[in-house]
C-alpha cells in the first residue's frame, strides 16, 4: 500500500483547493480534508492501515456546508442534556459495540479517546458550564476531607458536618451531593484543595472500555464527554453512524 501524503494548502475562491502531486495522469486518488494542520489527524491515521476507505460508503455525498467536520461542537449543557437523550439508544448501542465487537485493544483505543478528548476539552469553558458540580454527587476519601476542611479553616467534624452527607452503601462512604454546596454561580470556592474524583473528571483518560455504563451516562451531564462520543463514531466508523448529522 502507498504511504498516504500530506499537503498544507489554503481554500482558494469558491472553496477551491489546488494540490499538484507526484502520481500519473488519471490516477483515482482519495483526499481527506481538515481545517487547519495537525500532526496526528487521527482519522487519516486509522483510515492508512486500512487500505484507505474511510469515506468508500457507497452513494454517501460530500457535505458542502460542512465538510469534513464529523459532528458540531455542542457546548451548552442544556442543548448536551436534549440531544443525550435524543440519542441515548443510539449512545448504548455505540457502547455495546465498542464493548463486544469492535478489534481495536484498550491501549489503541484509549489513544484514540485521550487525542479527542484533548482537543475538545481545549475548546470549551468548564467554567461557563459546572454541570457536573450540579449534577453529580462526588466520593470524597480521607485526604480530600483533610484538604477541603483545611482550605476552609475548618476541623475536620466540622466540614463534615457541614458540606457532607454518609453514604451507608459499599461499606460507608462520604459525598458531597449535588449540587455542590461548595459551589459559588459556576466557581468552586476551593478550587485548589478540590476532591480528586472532581480533579480527574469527566476520567476520559481512564479506561473508557471498562468504565463504559459511567461514560455514556455521562453524555447527559457533560459537554466533553457528549462530544468526545459523538467524535469517536465517527473516528472509530462505528457502522451505525450517522456522518453528516449536525
Amino acid at each position: 500500500m502507498q504511504e498516504p501524503l500530506k499537503y498544507e494548502v489554503e481554500v482558494q475562491e469558491d472553496g477551491r483547493v489546488e494540490l499538484k502531486v507526484p502520481l500519473p495522469q488519471g490516477t483515482p486518488v482519495t483526499v481527506f480534508v481538515t481545517q487547519e494542520p495537525v500532526d496526528d489527524f487521527y482519522d487519516l491515521l486509522l483510515a492508512s492501515e486500512d487500505g484507505l476507505d474511510l469515506w468508500d460508503d457507497e452513494g454517501e455525498d460530500w457535505d458542502e456546508e460542512e465538510g469534513a467536520q464529523a459532528t458540531r461542537l455542542v457546548a451548552d449543557p442544556r442543548e448536551v442534556e436534549r440531544l443525550a437523550e435524543e440519542r441515548e439508544d443510539e449512545n448504548w448501542a455505540f457502547r455495546d459495540w465498542i464493548k463486544l465487537e469492535f478489534d481495536f485493544d484498550d491501549e489503541r483505543l484509549m489513544s484514540v479517546v485521550r487525542e479527542l478528548a484533548d482537543d475538545i476539552t481545549a475548546q470549551i469553558d468548564c467554567t461557563q458550564c459546572a454541570n457536573c458540580c450540579r449534577k453529580t454527587t462526588t466520593e470524597v476519601d480521607d485526604a480530600d476531607i483533610e484538604r477541603l476542611a483545611d482550605a476552609l479553616g475548618m476541623t475536620i467534624t466540622a466540614f463534615q458536618e457541614a458540606y457532607l452527607e454518609f453514604d451507608e452503601d459499599y461499606g460507608g462512604r462520604w459525598l458531597l451531593p449535588a449540587p455542590c454546596p461548595l459551589l459559588e454561580g459556576n466557581l468552586c470556592r476551593v478550587y485548589e484543595a478540590r476532591p480528586t474524583s472532581c480533579r480527574e473528571y469527566p476520567h476520559l483518560h481512564n479506561d473508557f472500555r471498562a468504565a463504559s455504563i459511567s461514560r455514556i451516562s455521562n453524555t447527559f451531564i457533560c459537554p466533553i464527554v457528549f462530544n468526545v462520543v459523538e467524535e469517536m463514531k465517527y473516528a472509530l466508523r462505528w457502522p451505525h453512524r450517522n456522518r453528516w448529522r449536525r
